[in-house]
């Protein structure tokens, strides 16, 4: 589970990661299909949902914003063009500084992190690539970046991760 957090941090770090993400199965779940019906997912009953522009959807807590889940899903891969998933992850892999190919649930991903200023706010970015059957997804969970070791944004991370891990491509 979310391996990639695990990655290069010492123990101390790993044992809070997992207790956090272990303590994400507990929260009960609501279920979401996409308007195009390419994909759907299991999200925290805490979170609301909301459609943005066409293919793109927004998951986050409304009471209380610790982060936002977005999720942009696009048809790119016809059967003239088998294989082209795999091309745009590779790519992916190339240009983002500090990428790397993890699993997210049963897919491959390309996951990266940037700090991005918006608005006068210092956000950091969870950014994943991923992708199946002709849909890529493109996906990021934005958190404020003064409050990104709160135990809360933690958590709310891992449910963000247990999202995008229990999506299925249709």
């Amino acid at each position: 589970v979310a391996a990639f957090l695990l990655a290069k941090v010492d123990k101390k770090i790993k044992i809070l990661l997992l207790t956090i993400l272990f303590s994400c199965d507990h929260v009960g779940q609501q279920h979401f299909e996409s308007s195009k019906g390419w994909f759907e997912l299991d999200y925290p009953e805490h979170w609301t949902q909301f459609d943005e522009e066409d293919g793109t959807y927004l998951f986050m807590d409304n009471k209380d914003w610790k982060g936002n889940l977005r999720i942009t899903a696009m048809r790119i891969e016809s059967d003239k063009e088998p294989g082209r998933i795999k091309r745009n992850l590779r790519d992916e892999l190339e240009q983002k500084r500090g990428s790397k190919m993890i699993s997210l649930g049963n897919m491959d991903a390309v996951y990266w992190t940037k700090e991005v200023e918006q608005d006068g706010d210092s956000l950091f970015v969870y950014n994943w690539t991923t992708g199946d059957k002709g849909t890529l997804l493109v996906c990021s969970f934005v958190v404020d970046k003064d409050k990104i070791d709160q135990k809360e944004v933690k958590e709310e991370l891992g449910y963000a991760i247990k999202a995008l891990e229990s999506i299925r491509i249709r």
